[in-house]
């Protein structure tokens, strides 16, 4: 299809070619008016970037302009495009950069898909490579070392995107990583789906560190579900500022030796010396670790942190170290490397929903100055006197404060404030906690199906209108619905309308096709419009046309969003321009 999509481009390309040059000699034979001239230079040189950029074919058989995956990055030029035919690749690859506004692309062509395999670790080395973008491509780690690695940055990344692909780490003997990169300045990472397969070991799904201006969304990390061929370890970990963990599912972190955690955020700061600070993690499901979100200070203070509309529960199949109930499912650790209380942490929790066996909500070795309101989230029956947990001595004086929050079948004792049990009379009336709680069986809460996990409301759902409005920090439950009257609490509003629908993980060539039809054929329909008034039309039209069907013969290389765009606002640019500088009408 690419053949045939650039065989009509270039017979369009000469048809074009031949009536540019013909009306060019006729205008520079009656030229009389310098604004003519300008403006048609102007419209040129707006074509000059784009124009030249190549789509470089990888045909495994011959036939294209290269074999290998690998031939076509170091071959490819700031702008490029690599299309990767359908099949398998056994090779490594070391990506290269591009420049700001002409990034390197290497994506699969084919709706039949593309695989990039290799014994060999890492099987794609990107740190030190900027202003890429590696799309629809999946990457296959299958070898027997002791560092598996998928995609490794050791060295710093300016801009890359990471993007619809799947990640398998098959084998290995050690540990590992889907992802890891070292340090990051903007750094996307969209539909992706990293799976942990080895029976060995202890392996990350993504470890991100010392990065700015991350974002980690429609994601899947996923490991075995068994405690004795389960080695997922770690879901998602970070460190930095400007961090979005939006629309994920962290699965199955059953790596008994490695404590793993779901989604951890460290306070290691960026690669310039920054504090961790301006970090969301939102409309997350997080299943069966023995923490589900875990934030660390380790070394700095973590500020300006939202956990919001977030699901986490364990499962009753879930065991850790032979036992059942072991997950906590969100704890908060003010920590330094010492294990001492150190550290200041700015922490929103709200309309999270938590289930889990051992502590929903864990708060450790906080200090003065910490600031972390806890609100209209929904804890369910906690068997270690742990819907909230303090052992802290004064925990209202570290900044700790609860409010609209339910408690579904909780003990009589389900908060531990000040290192002490206290039943919820206690923590309202004594310390002025959580007085516009909610408390019932999880009867009476009246989710869909809890034992099954379906924690949606339907209309008789308790905690529907018991919550508070946030709208000042966020408008949107965890289907992306806009949140409107009385908040409910828990991740879900109900009736806020139809979920926002899930980005789709397909290839991409249909679209390509579409959009290529489209820009053959509308200039097509513009000559049949005109046509119809005649050939001086027809002709005015073709003059004031023939740069912009000129340029059809890169149309099959304007794959990128961006240059897209460019040409639909050059192609409305150049036909102002050419109405301005005509004096006769058409």
């Amino acid at each position: 299809m690419a053949r045939i999509t650039l065989i009509l481009s270039m017979i369009t390309a000469v048809i074009a070619l031949l009536g540019g040059f013909r009306w060019l000699l006729a205008e520079w034979r009656q030229w009389r008016n310098r604004r003519r001239w300008i403006a048609m230079l102007c419209v040129l040189s707006l074509w000059a970037g784009p124009a030249w950029a190549s789509t470089l074919q990888v045909i495994p058989g011959g036939g294209g302009d290269y074999t290998t995956i690998q031939g076509c990055i170091s071959g490819m030029a700031a702008g490029d495009i690599c299309n990767v035919q359908a099949g398998t690749y056994t090779e490594q690859l070391t990506l290269t950069s591009g420049t700001a506004g002409n990034l390197k692309t290497i994506q699969c062509g084919s709706v039949n898909g593309c695989t990039v395999q290799s014994t060999s670790s890492p099987v794609v080395t990107i740190g030190g490579a900027d202003y890429w973008v590696f799309d629809d491509i999946n990457v296959t780690y299958n070898g027997s070392g002791s560092a598996a690695r998928g995609f490794s940055g050791t060295s710093l990344i300016q801009t890359g995107t990471i993007s619809n692909l799947t990640i398998l780490i098959e084998s290995g003997t050690g540990g590992g990583f889907g992802i890891n990169v070292s340090t990051s300045r903007s750094l996307t990472i969209d539909n992706v789906v990293v799976t942990i397969t080895p029976t060995s070991g202890g392996y990350d799904g993504m470890q991100i560190l010392l990065s700015s201006n991350l974002t980690i969304t429609n994601s899947i990390i996923q490991g075995t579900a068994s405690e004795s061929t389960g080695f997922l370890q770690d879901g998602i970990v970070v460190s930095g500022t400007n961090i979005l963990i939006q629309d994920n599912q962290l699965l199955d972190g059953w790596q008994y030796d490695g404590h793993p955690d779901g989604i951890v955020v460290q306070g290691d700061g960026d690669d310039i010396g920054n504090p961790t600070d301006t970090v969301e993690i939102s409309r997350n499901i997080v299943k069966n670790w023995t923490q589900g979100i875990y934030i660390d200070a380790i070394h700095d203070p973590i500020t300006n942190v939202k956990v919001v509309n977030n699901l986490m529960y364990e499962t009753s199949d879930y065991r850790y170290g032979g036992s059942a109930n072991k997950m906590n499912c969100l704890s908060l650790d003010g920590e330094n490397i010492g294990g001492s209380a150190a550290y200041v942490l700015e922490v929103e929790i709200s309309n999270n929903l938590m289930e889990c066996g051992q502590i929903d909500l864990l708060l450790a070795r906080l200090v003065v100055g910490s600031t972390i309101p806890i609100q209209n989230n929904i804890f369910i029956g906690p068997g270690f006197t742990g819907a909230i947990y303090s052992a802290s001595a004064d925990t209202a004086a570290l900044g700790v404060s609860a409010n609209y929050n339910y408690y579904a079948s909780a003990d009589g004792s389900p908060i531990r404030w000040n290192n002490t049990g206290i039943s919820l009379a206690t923590f309202s009336g004594t310390y002025g906690q959580d007085v516009n709680r909610r408390a019932a069986t999880t009867t009476v809460l009246d989710l869909t199906n809890i034992a099954s996990n379906d924690y949606t409301p339907k209309a008789t759902s308790d905690n529907i209108d018991r919550g508070t409005d946030l709208s000042a920090s966020f408008t949107t439950d965890i289907l992306g619905n806009t949140r409107t009257g009385t908040w409910d609490m828990g991740p879900y509003e109900y009736g806020a309308g139809s979920p926002v629908a899930t980005p789709v993980f397909t290839p991409n060539t249909a679209l390509r096709l579409i959009f290529h039809s489209i820009e053959v054929l509308a200039p097509l329909a513009g000559i049949l419009w005109h046509f119809r008034r005649g050939l001086a039309s027809v002709a005015a039209y073709l003059r004031m046309s023939a740069q912009l069907l000129m340029a059809l013969v890169v149309v099959p290389q304007l794959e990128m969003a961006g240059r897209r765009s460019a040409f639909v606002a050059l192609t409305t640019t150049s036909r102002a321009l050419a109405l301005l500088t005509r004096k006769e009408k058409y």
